[in-house]
């Protein structure tokens, strides 16, 4: 009996309805993803960085930063070197008066970091 009952409830409807298409494609994106940073990722846990980007709110004299990131490029860096170059650019912000107003994050995909400030309200 408990078998019959199972098997009624596996062939039910609620069981045979499938994910939308657009939810099996945004996961399959999200699993690509995923594949591309592991394969950023050297067996040490270090990363290639070719390029440096930072947008959002920058002040218009970019040279210091493109200072900062100089040596950072086209090497492949711990997560504890992009730490220390995220103090970098807080630091930046601080000497241009921003210290506690700006909120900084950063993504790496495809061996682009990219640094993203935004303005926050004091």
């Amino acid at each position: 009996m408990f078998v019959i009952v199972l098997i009624l409830l596996m062939c039910s409807p609620v069981y045979a309805q499938k994910a939308p298409v657009g939810e099996v494609m945004r996961a399959q994106d999200l699993l690509n993803d995923r594949d591309a940073l592991v394969r950023q990722i050297d067996y040490d846990g270090r990363v290639l960085v070719r390029k440096i980007m930072i947008t959002g709110f920058v002040p218009k004299d970019r040279k210091p930063f493109e200072s900062a990131f100089k040596p950072y490029l086209n090497k492949r860096l711990f997560p504890s070197d992009i730490d220390a170059l995220i103090a970098e650019v807080k630091y930046l912000y601080a000497q241009e008066g921003y210290q506690e107003l700006v909120q900084i994050s950063y993504t790496l995909n495809r061996h682009i970091l990219k640094i993203s400030v935004s303005f926050v309200s004091g």
